[in-house]
């Protein structure tokens, strides 16, 4: 089974295992004061359009080749960017 079709497998299972939330095709945003850029219109809530859109954006930032798919390599890549994105976070949070 290629990798196209576990990711195609695991969102429709996300679908049926969460028809609440997608039966409203909206998620509630993060407490007041917090920026989410997944909110594109700025209405407070994220649809389910929105919610797409972002993980489009994410799967072609990881797509390095843009062949649609995400290789063994370009998985590895991108999982030893998000452990450095982690470890720079915590980083900054450490008192001084």
């Amino acid at each position: 089974m290629t990798f196209h079709s576990k990711l195609s497998m695991l969102l429709v299972s996300t679908v049926l295992v969460a028809p609440g939330v997608w039966a409203q095709d909206v998620v509630k945003q993060k407490p007041a004061g917090h920026v989410n850029k997944r909110d594109l219109d700025g209405n407070g809530v994220i649809s389910k359009s929105e919610f797409m859109t972002d993980a489009e954006t994410r799967f072609r930032a990881k797509d390095s080749n843009g062949d649609g798919q995400l290789s063994k390599e370009e998985r590895a890549a991108a999982h030893s960017q998000a452990q450095q994105r982690r470890a720079e976070r915590a980083a900054r949070r450490q008192p001084q």
